[in-house]
């Protein structure tokens, strides 16, 4: 007998993840543009200047006017004058133009290993799957691009709900949607604020993936039923 009926996923560093790392697709698309940039000194920057961003405009610029491709637009911006290259004015719109586009691409991702055996494996035993990501409105292209779209009845980026995780309102619509009790509900991702407690907080059976085994060691309270090292390990949890 199914344990749960419902599944759902965050998308990035579960079920996908950046080819090689944003600092490398920042530099090669700054290539284009005649702009330097060092891999390393990209990546250490982004994530200064995404954090800053997400902290002033939360979940995309959703409820501050602005566009998806305008809230990266910052990021890219801010990246690159944090790393010593500022990027003029009449470059910026065609090259924030290029890299949004860019990023939709396999080119800029791919899934884990385990990830379509998985969901075949879990699409085939009768349960529901779905998608609750803290992510932008290309994600749903992103994901059919990657070949596996076609695994989920529903892929809910936040832009489209009025919060992100950790907020109720998202797992909220997922029971909603194929109403759904908590209790027969799981939710994997990567992230014991934004998954773990997002999900525990409507009752939904929280899974955290720690593929490098580094979240073990920084929530030692946590049991160890409720991590996996990848998704191969819903196959022992997901009968009763």
């Amino acid at each position: 007998m199914l344990r749960f009926k419902m599944i759902t996923f965050d998308a990035t560093n579960t079920l996908i993840k950046v080819r090689h790392s944003v600092g490398y697709h920042y530099a090669r698309v700054a290539q284009m543009f005649s702009i330097k940039g060092e891999e390393d000194s990209l990546n250490r920057e982004f994530k200064i200047a995404f954090t800053k961003q997400r902290k002033n405009l939360p979940n995309f610029g959703k409820k501050s006017g602005i566009s998806s491709k305008e809230w990266w637009g910052g990021v890219l911006k801010d990246t690159f004058r944090l790393a010593g290259h500022p990027i003029a004015q009449e470059t910026f719109t065609e090259m924030n133009d290029k890299f949004y586009e860019y990023a939709a691409t396999q080119q800029m991702w791919e899934v884990y290993p385990e990830v379509k055996e998985m969901l075949t494996f879990l699409n085939r035993n009768g349960v529901c799957l779905g998608v609750l990501s803290d992510n932008d409105e290309r994600l749903v292209g992103i994901l059919r691009n990657l070949d596996i779209a076609n695994h989920f009845a529903f892929i809910l980026p936040s832009i489209y709900a009025e919060a992100e995780k950790p907020d109720s309102s998202l797992f909220k619509l997922a029971l909603d949607r194929l109403q759904v009790p908590p209790e027969e509900c799981a939710h994997i991702g990567d992230s014991f604020e934004r998954d773990f407690e997002g999900a525990r907080t409507v009752g939904i059976y929280p899974l955290l993936i720690d593929r490098n085994r580094t979240l073990r060691k920084r929530y030692p309270d946590v049991r160890e039923d409720h991590f996996m090292n990848d998704i191969t390990g819903l196959e022992k949890i997901l009968f009763k």
